[in-house]
């Protein structure tokens, strides 16, 4: 993905490119640009892999963040080419439980991961509680819509800073160029305020003119926003 083109895949270009291989391996939505290859070019990129014997393995631990997502997932294409891996620590903020799983419709690789899996992958609190978020249909909601209006929002409010670039997001997470300083100093400068961000220097990509804010309440959104007009002034 090219900063040129916004960090968005160009599908065409993407297998044009693809070295000779068994599996590709994809994020989506990725992670840190926040950019979601919607189901229509997922599924016309797992064609072109399945006629040349490529398997698609496809990290989506931050697909619930994405408006709609449920009718956007690979699931859906319902293909045996197809492996998804899902994390239920990012969207449930439980990061310390480590809980996620993986689908897929190939009864064959099934039967052969549950052969090499570890004999306890998931302790007793983990299973107990992935059962329970499941079911908490409260939460979802709430979360959907609060993701859904605070990412917009933060993202416009972005765009009024002067000295940066942000990029679009369909996640919890927002990519941001600096102009003139470097990731280093920012985000020792921010320390200072109590603000920890990700240097996004070490992305393969990209390079230390690149930091990615997490998008949390409109409080902590708006001290965030404030503490980073400052320190580029």
């Amino acid at each position: 993905m090219k900063e040129e083109n916004e960090f968005k895949l160009d599908k065409d270009d993407f297998i044009k490119n693809l070295p000779k291989c068994d599996l590709v391996v994809m994020c989506n939505p990725n992670n840190p640009t926040g950019q979601f290859i919607p189901l229509s070019t997922v599924n016309e990129i797992n064609t072109h892999l399945k006629k040349n014997g490529i398997k698609l393995f496809i990290d989506e631990a931050f697909i619930e963040f994405v408006k709609d997502w449920k009718e956007e997932t690979a699931i859906n294409l319902k293909d045996e080419n197809i492996f998804v891996m899902r994390a239920l620590t990012k969207f449930f903020a439980v990061p310390g439980l480590r809980l996620g799983y993986g689908i897929s419709y190939d009864d064959k690789l099934r039967k052969e991961s549950l052969i090499h899996k570890e004999p306890w992958s998931v302790n007793s609190f983990a299973e107990l509680a992935g059962k329970t978020m499941l079911w908490d249909r409260k939460y979802i909601k709430t979360t959907e819509d609060w993701i859904e209006r605070e990412k917009k929002w933060f993202y416009e409010e972005t765009k009024k800073i002067a000295g940066i670039k942000s990029y679009k997001t369909e996640s919890n997470f927002i990519l941001i160029k600096l102009l003139k300083e470097t990731s280093k100093l920012i985000r020792e400068k921010l320390i200072d305020n109590g603000i920890v961000v990700r240097d996004a220097s070490n992305f393969v990509g990209l390079n230390d003119s690149y930091i990615r804010l997490a998008i949390k309440d409109r409080k902590n959104n708006e001290r965030v926003l404030n503490s980073l007009n400052e320190v580029l002034k």
